[in-house]
């Protein structure tokens, strides 16, 4: 009989064995320890985030581990019942066309030019080393600077931030969040406090950045309240920062392993927007996301009821061979890429533009400015998280272009 074990330092190491597995003898595998059902194939994938019967997972129901559980709710919970990304309609509806004037394509190509620029002074500091810890030195604070520069956090604050959005990160897994709850909760009071100020100053010298475009969006009469933009720019920090990480890590933890596809992309740079949506793929970043029922559903032959939670877990449905051709190999020019990484339905994530732009920059620029790297130590090391999928560590030694 199939068991998952989410914990087992094997599947933190490598998942898609047991992926692999789960998905042929068990898809639809109910976790009895956490209560809670897990997905693997895509179409039954698919089909439930796009099904209006499966809601966002609460912010209350967030950690499904052992643990022990908190009657009361604390900053943390209550922050995250403002997220977009948990809200369901209407609200998520109101919510996401009141921020969709902040995140079309137009806007995020403005940011452009300053994402290369932050690109180029990390590589300046990191190739002057030779020997960096890449994830430290580049792929961590790229997308913070990013995020954090179009919300006006001076830049000497970032390391705040930094620290915040790792708490959050922590606070929000599902196996072993309840172990992080508090440090969640005072990196929330904290990080509300100063993003107050932020957006008070703001609403005082508003910008073309994404925070002044957030204060001055209208639909229909309606703003985004103070609540509502502290909360979304809590989401954006963490999100722009943990997300886009992983994505930036996975894909040079995969150009590692598949040095002739690294070759390839350094011989044909143009096939970047491409690659980008291969790494997507194969390594997913967000690797999980939760729903729960709010009537009972058949999935997969089984009858699941009304309040079941359900775990989606995109990393597996973006290596199932019914969609893909040959899933666990990596394939920088692959055509028909239809993977969910970014979500499906109306959580379809809002900040893929930005976080396909980052990518894009941040890894040409990479290549562009090395004609080799290699790691340092034998092995990656990767986060002990089943919601979020990246290395820990990423020791390298890079040799510059000439």
């Amino acid at each position: 009989m199939f068991f998952y074990n989410p914990m087992d330092p094997s599947y933190v190491r490598d998942p898609y064995p047991m992926l692999q597995r789960m998905r042929e003898e068990d898809p639809v595998h109910y976790f009895a320890p956490a209560g809670t059902w897990f997905l693997t194939r895509y179409a039954d994938i698919w089909s439930l985030m796009r099904d209006p019967r499966a809601l966002s997972l609460p912010a209350d129901q967030m950690s499904i581990g052992a643990g022990p559980k908190r009657q009361d709710e604390g900053p943390f919970q209550r922050a995250m019942r403002k997220w977009i990304v948990l809200l369901n309609p209407p609200d998520h509806t109101r919510l996401r066309n009141l921020l969709n004037k902040s995140f079309t394509p137009k806007v995020i190509a403005r940011i452009d030019e300053r994402v290369l620029e932050i690109a180029d002074e990390l590589l300046d500091e990191v190739l002057q080393k030779r020997e960096v810890d890449l994830m430290r030195e580049y792929t961590n604070p790229l997308p913070m600077l990013v995020v954090a520069g179009q919300l006006g956090v001076p830049k000497e604050d970032r390391p705040r931030i930094k620290l915040w959005s790792d708490a959050i990160a922590n606070a929000m897994d599902p196996i072993k969040g309840y172990a992080y709850r508090a440090q969640g909760d005072k990196a929330t009071l904290e990080m509300f406090a100063y993003l107050r100020g932020v957006v008070e100053d703001r609403k005082k010298s508003p910008g073309e950045d994404l925070l002044s475009l957030m204060i001055t969006a209208e639909e229909a009469g309606d703003r985004l309240s103070m609540e509502e933009l502290l909360a979304t720019s809590m989401l954006l920090l963490f999100a722009g920062n943990e997300t886009t990480t992983g994505l930036l890590g996975n894909a040079i933890a995969a150009l590692l392993d598949n040095r002739d596809q690294e070759e390839l992309l350094r011989a044909r740079p143009s096939i970047m927007p491409s690659a980008v949506e291969e790494f997507l793929r194969y390594e997913t970043p967000s690797h999980t996301t939760g729903r729960v029922l709010s009537e009972d559903l058949e999935i997969g032959g089984k009858h699941i009821k009304k309040g079941a939670r359900i775990v989606c877990i995109l990393g597996a449905a973006n290596r199932d061979p019914a969609v893909f051709e040959d899933p666990d190999i990596l394939d920088l020019r692959r055509e028909d890429n239809r993977h969910i990484a970014f979500g499906t339905g109306h959580h379809f994530c809002l900040g893929n533009h930005l976080a396909r732009l980052e990518a894009r920059i941040a890894l040409g620029r990479l290549l562009a400015r090395t004609k080799h790297f290699e790691l340092t130590e034998r092995n990656i090391q990767w986060r002990d998280t089943v919601a979020l999928r990246g290395p820990k560590a990423l020791p390298m030694r890079l040799t510059p272009a000439a």
